[in-house]
């Protein structure tokens, strides 16, 4: 009986492959052979004729021109250099750098079409399909990389290089996923025109992967979109999906802002355009109004260089979570069109950008957040309805609201939040109400936005400014916040202070945010100017361009011009000594750890600013409800890693900011020690894996 019972689970187990087999294909195969390691097919003949439950493993070497496709699900396609099982993820390169000093041409299977332009797929999935495994694989200079249609496919360790061109119309993308739980996994792209990887669906996982731009052979020839995620058609929707621990970079023109700034972790709806109805052109397609993205997550990545670090864009881009992202330079957080409830906890953005033109005077300062709306009109004047209506611009009436940062850090940044007037409305010529100023009280505004808990630090010279003023706003609040560093409070404009603003345009609604719990030091302004509690009479407001230190806005419990006490804030750490002032003096509010993972609150209250003073004593014990403790933090020698008992033996891995991996081990206790002397000074995850799922925390080595 029992032997029976064990013939039968075999069975079942191996069933579904019961007919499997195990192919092979390299350079010198064809496609009549047998498809024997001796006898190998070509690439092209492994892809078409790989049946359900087939595996093929493809030889290192230059396969050349060939537009593959997938004919069949259920099919496995695996590259490997000598021999099968020697190649992996590992040997993808970790940077460009490495990249472009390597031929991974001898490493990896390799086709290459050399057409940009007309070149088509390198690799197509063609239409629906599930369970497809493609990995250890470079594709080279096509029109599109690799288009994954279908669920359940897994992409893994692709290298691809080379797609599109920016002088035809949005056109070029590494690689693509159309449908649902579909993997993303150490994949490696450079230079997508257009997008680097999109996933437009449901519970797709973009993982452990790099995005890279270089692309300068003309002025505007850098990636559009790094890492995309939106709504597919057939659905409407792009729900739960998943970016982790990516790194996406742009280089190449000597000004940052040369070139197209790029856009780097998206969240966002399509703008299609359509032919006009009337008067020739092209009009927006209002369909699109009907697409969702949400509850997605975007965590443990790191972006460098790129204009938007993230962009959420979207009336409908609501209720996402993200965390733990990181702007080593140029840009921030981007929240626009109508983008609300989303939450972004412990981001760091770091070095946001300034650039005067020396000629016209004209200025380039961004903001570590900015909220503003962006104009897709129509081609062609009729076509433009009343932006009271209900059809376009529906996105505009209301710009980035009721969205909430939790224990951020923002440092060396040109400017902390900028309300952007970027491409406001305005009636065409035509219309009944053009000329008229638009009403800035009551439309386009940002509203509800709240910073809890954060520490905003302006540059070391005297070009920043906290607010960019130059859209309404109403019930914006900073809780708990740390400001310090800026030289001015807000500016009413991009440009130099030489002209005057045209009201329709820029408005005259000063920043009036509601300040709680806040401490303000060593800023060129006074946040109690005219008056604690009460605003200006309107018209005193200046209506000129350039800077103004008269701070509107309400204020409670406050604590100015005092020093915070940073631990060393020369060295970039801006926890706070045990006399800082800010220690148990913050409101009660929902969150429970801090900046890098430590818990909240300590002591007799909330601190105020991105980080938890954890007192003299350090850590003894472990809430109930947090897994992982890592102490001191910062730390110069060695941490400590407190976890619960069902972490004990559990795998760990550091990671820098980059996704590289320092070092890995297995926890033997719950009390860790973990050595950092080895380590450079920076910001590290540490991620445990168990049968509890994997959790991450993040600590700084000074």
């Amino acid at each position: 009986m029992k032997k029976l019972i064990l013939i039968t689970l075999f069975f079942f187990l191996v069933g579904s492959n019961i007919n499997a087999t195990i192919y092979y294909a390299a350079t010198n195969g064809t496609n009549g052979n047998p498809g024997t390691l001796a006898l190998p097919w070509s690439i092209s003949f492994a892809f078409n004729t790989a049946a359900p439950g087939d595996t093929v493993y493809i030889k290192a070497g230059n396969y050349g021109a060939v537009n593959l496709v997938v004919q069949n699900g259920n099919t496995t396609f695996i590259g490997y250099t000598n021999f099968p099982g020697d190649l992996s993820w590992i040997n993808q390169p970790d940077s460009l750098d490495t990249y472009l000093a390597n031929n991974y041409t001898n490493i990896y299977p390799t086709i290459n079409k050399n057409d940009r332009i007309t070149g088509g797929w390198g690799i197509d999935f063609a239409n629906w399909k599930s369970n497809v495994v493609v990995k250890n694989i470079q594709v080279l200079n096509y029109q599109y990389g690799v288009s994954v249609v279908g669920v359940n496919h897994t992409l893994e360790n692709i290298i691809a290089s080379g797609f599109g061109d920016v002088n035809v119309f949005y056109m070029g993308t590494g690689i693509s996923t159309y449908g649902h739980k579909n993997k993303i996994n150490h994949c490696f792209v450079l230079n997508g025109a257009a997008e680097g990887i999109n996933a437009k669906g449901d519970s797709n996982l973009i993982c452990n992967s790099k995005v890279y731009s270089n692309d300068t052979s003309t002025v505007n020839s850098l990636t559009d979109y790094y890492i995309y995620i939106g709504a597919n058609s057939a659905t409407k929707q792009g729900k739960y999906n998943k970016i982790d621990s990516c790194y996406i970079e742009k280089r190449g023109h000597q000004l940052a802002h040369v070139g197209h700034g790029g856009h780097g972790f998206c969240l966002t709806i399509s703008y299609n355009h359509k032919p006009c109805a009337v008067g020739g052109g092209f009009c927006y397609d209002s369909t699109q109004k009907n697409m969702i993205v949400t509850d997605n997550v975007i965590s443990n990545s790191t972006s460098k260089n790129i204009y938007e670090c993230v962009m959420l864009r979207g009336d409908k881009v609501r209720n996402n979570y993200i965390e733990n992202v990181t702007s080593l330079s140029y840009g921030g957080l981007v929240i626009q069109n109508s983008a609300r409830n989303n939450t972004f906890n412990k981001c760091y953005i770091k070095n946001t950008y300034y650039w005067k033109d020396a000629v016209s005077s004209s200025i380039l300062r961004l903001g570590a957040v900015q909220f503003f709306g962006s104009y897709y009109g129509d081609s062609t004047a009729l076509n433009c309805p009343s932006p009271e209506s209900n059809s376009f611009p529906w996105e505009q009436n209301l710009v980035g609201n009721h969205n909430t940062f939790t224990n951020c850090l923002f440092e060396n940044v040109a400017t902390a939040i900028s309300l952007h007037s970027y491409a406001e409305y305005e009636y065409p010529a035509y219309h009944q109400l053009a000329g008229q100023a638009t009403d800035r009280i009551n439309r386009k505004r940002v509203v509800g936005n709240e910073f809890i808990n954060c520490t905003f630090i302006g540059r070391a010279d005297t070009v920043d400014i906290l607010f960019e003023a130059m859209r309404g706003n109403a019930q914006n609040k900073l809780i708990n916040c740390i400001v310090s560093g800026f030289k001015n409070y807000e500016s009413r404009s991009f440009t130099s202070n030489i002209t005057p603003v045209v009201v329709a345009k820029h408005g005259i609604i000063p920043t009036n945010f509601e300040y709680t719990n806040c401490l303000f030091y060593d800023n060129g302004f006074d946040p109690f100017v005219p008056a604690n509690g009460s605003f200006p009479p309107l018209g005193q407001w200046p209506l000129v361009q350039g800077f103004s230190n008269n701070v509107a806005g309400t204020f409670s419990n406050c604590i100015v011009n005092m020093n915070p006490l940073f631990t060393n804030a020369n060295s970039g750490d801006y926890s706070l000594s045990l006399l800082s002032p800010c220690i148990d003096s913050g409101i009660v509010v929902p969150i429970n750890d801090d900046f890098i993972g430590n818990m909240r609150p300590i002591g007799n209250g909330f601190d105020i600013g991105a980080y938890e003073s954890q007192g003299t004593a350090g850590i003894v014990s472990i809430k109930q409800e947090k897994r992982i403790v890592i102490f001191p933090n910062p730390s110069k020698d060695n941490i400590t890693v407190l976890v619960k008992k069902s972490y004990i033996s559990s795998d760990y891995s550091i990671k820098d900011v980059t996704g590289n991996e320092i070092t890995k081990g297995k926890l033997k206790d719950a009390n860790t020690i973990i050595d950092l002397n080895s380590f450079t000074s920076g910001i590290y995850f540490l991620q445990i894996k168990s049968n509890n799922g994997v959790v991450s925390e993040k600590f700084i080595k000074q």
